[in-house]
């Protein structure tokens, strides 16, 4: 599907009616270019006239559907890993992966989903649901980056939750068995503190973890 007009602008560090800043339209293509759903884009003035720009942002899109199969059979056991990704699902720049792995220690089915434009913002969503033969694995991370040099501050936190069984196997039967639990929190912003003309700045912050 066709990426959507919207999705791109959400990525755009200018709107129509804002006063021409030639840095910005520079850092918003270099957005442009890191995008992975997009082979090619181009910001080029086509106008100017009565003291306004007429600005072409023109994109080609890549493919965006990826399928991860994999078998093997070693010493009689089987092992199975199916996954299927789309980088940018229905045209709106979302990412949306989901999968399968079965093999001796355990089996697992698993669901991502990330959001670079949060409801149209700066702000970013990934999050992460496997549900193991075992346990679980459970991710979830929001923030605001420095989409940009002149970007005043960033925030970010996240989540991590896996629980698990550590198995241990003899001859391809289970001999030991311990459960896991791992749990992580983590939190982080920074500040501009200082930029210095067009070609660099400093920036500090604090972390927990």
């Amino acid at each position: 599907i066709t990426t959507h007009p919207r999705t791109i602008r959400e990525q755009l560090l200018f709107k129509s009616g804002d006063p021409v800043n030639p840095r910005i339209i520079y850092e918003s293509a270099r957005r442009l270019h890191a995008i992975r759903y997009l082979r090619e884009s181009t910001i080029t003035p086509e106008n100017c006239s009565d003291h306004s720009v007429d600005v072409s942002v023109q994109v080609k899109d890549a493919w965006t559907l990826k399928l991860d199969l994999q078998f093997a059979h070693v010493g009689g056991q089987n092992t199975l890993q199916f996954e299927v990704t789309d980088a940018n699902i229905f045209g709106t720049g979302k990412s949306l992966s989901v999968g399968h792995t079965s093999d001796l220690q355990r089996t697992s089915n698993l669901i991502n989903y990330q959001d670079p434009a949060l409801f149209g913002s700066y702000w970013q969503l990934a999050t992460t649901y496997e549900d193991l033969s075992d346990g679980h694995i459970k991710y979830l991370s929001i923030g605001q980056p420095f989409y940009e040099d002149q970007t005043p501050w960033s925030v970010q936190t996240s989540f991590y939750d896996q629980e698990e069984n550590i198995n241990f196997y003899n001859q391809g039967a289970l001999a030991w068995s311990a459960p896991s639990t791992l749990q992580q929190h983590y939190v982080s912003w920074a500040h501009l503190i200082d930029w210095s003309g067009e070609a660099s700045g400093m920036r500090a912050g604090v972390l927990y973890k």
